[in-house]
């Protein structure tokens, strides 16, 4: 950022944000475990290029340093209740798409997602409850696709300036 600009930087975690959650929106039980791992990297790229575009260019206009400071402090002070906030409206998403797609599978996904229990589902059920909740993740990783879209046209209406190094 110090030798072109807040702007790339943002632009640049934008696409890399948008990048990664289209590959996980588009992933198949065939793209395999490299294809998921790959495209939650790069959205781990585009998060760490973002974050610290939008707070370094808060912190560098003077009037704003003490919001941006105290901003920052509150984000790494209260990181833990945040993640469980983020996936307890992800999980909200996943439970309401699970409910409107299969009703009827309250307890059995409980029962998928315990290995001792999984045993006890026949195979039938085992299949049509691992589509069910591949076609519910899906809808959250289009959300994400939706909300990584939204940063980087923020990215992109950021202004192009440069950081100044101090002293």
């Amino acid at each position: 950022m110090v030798r072109t600009s807040y702007r790339l930087a943002a632009v640049i975690g934008g696409i890399s944000l948008t990048v990664g959650c289209v590959m996980l929106a588009v992933l198949e039980p065939a793209h395999g475990l490299a294809w998921a791992t790959t495209g939650s990297f790069v959205i781990g790229i585009g998060m760490g290029f973002c974050i610290t575009a939008f707070v370094v260019s808060i912190q560098a206009r003077q009037r704003r340093l003490g919001s941006a400071r105290r901003g920052n402090f509150v984000v790494h002070v209260h990181a833990d209740r945040r993640a469980v906030g983020r996936s307890g409206r992800v999980r909200a998403v996943l439970n309401f798409d699970l409910y409107r797609r299969a009703p009827e599978a309250g307890d059995l996904v409980n029962r998928l997602l315990d290995p001792g229990l999984r045993r006890s589902l026949a195979a039938g059920e085992l299949a049509y409850l691992s589509d069910v909740i591949a076609a519910s993740l899906h809808l959250v990783f289009v959300l994400a696709c939706v909300a990584a879209a939204v940063t980087l046209v923020v990215a992109w209406a950021f202004r192009r300036r440069s950081v100044r190094p101090g002293p």
